[in-house]
């Protein structure tokens, strides 16, 4: 009589199954491998999840009207080329030659990037003067920060 270890894809061992029933072993084997197969599918909804909650920004969309919208509006320097802000009915997007996205309100000075074309992601917050002027948008992305002044 023998016993054989069950491990997993990474070498772990998940249990064992013996010899010691004879005719029953195949339902130990059939046991084993149904063990196998959940212990998999829980380790990969693990990985998902946790690669979803990396690259998840939380934040629930609030709505914003038009006037407020079309404050934001106009053209930005942003790193090595120009960034249009532009309001199509009740939505704001940020357009250049580089991407084409939606930029969802988050606060009144906040946005964050979604559905963009290239796959951007990030956060970009308005910024006003002390006479209340926009002057520019900082963009986070990536753990960077830039700024886009207003042209």
């Amino acid at each position: 009589m023998a016993d054989y270890r069950v491990s997993d894809s990474a070498g772990n061992t998940i249990g064992y199954i013996s010899e010691a029933t004879g005719a029953g072993c195949a339902g130990c084997l059939g046991l084993a491998l149904i063990i196998c197969v959940v212990y998999g599918v829980v380790c990969f909804y693990q990985i998902v999840q946790t690669r979803i909650a990396n690259n998840k920004i939380e934040a629930h969309r609030i709505v914003l009207a038009n006037g407020v919208l079309d404050g934001y509006t106009g053209e930005y320097n942003y790193a090595r080329y120009k960034i249009r802000i532009e309001r199509r009915g009740d939505k704001l997007f940020n357009i250049s030659d580089e991407e084409f996205c939606e930029l969802v309100p988050i606060s009144t000075q906040e946005f964050i990037y979604a559905r963009c074309a290239n796959g951007f992601q990030g956060r970009a917050k308005f910024v006003r003067d002390a006479q209340g002027q926009l002057t520019l948008v900082v963009v986070h992305t990536n753990g960077r920060e830039e700024r886009a002044p207003r042209k």
